[in-house]
């Protein structure tokens, strides 16, 4: 598994409208196979719910930000 070398934005806001890849592209580093999303020190304080979409993901990492909930869509996908 390979991972961009881009150093990571910092974004607290979420651009609207919002397509997910592109925002993924913009502050996290995504696994050539989907399944690992790294959102690690970007100070979010929010994120979409189309997180969702990405349906293949098993691990998300979050630290170093300032989120205070997450997206329904991801409780849900967690808890199938």
């Amino acid at each position: 598994m390979s991972y961009d070398a881009k150093p990571m934005e910092r974004f607290a806001r979420l651009p609207q409208p919002l397509n997910i890849f592109e925002w993924i592209r913009e502050v996290g580093i995504l696994s050539d196979d989907n399944t690992s999303l790294h959102l690690n020190e970007n100070q979010l304080t929010s994120l979409p719910s189309e997180i969702g979409f990405l349906t293949s993901l098993t691990e998300l990492y979050l630290g170093y930000n300032r989120l205070t909930s997450l997206p329904r869509e991801i409780v849900l996908h967690a808890l199938t």
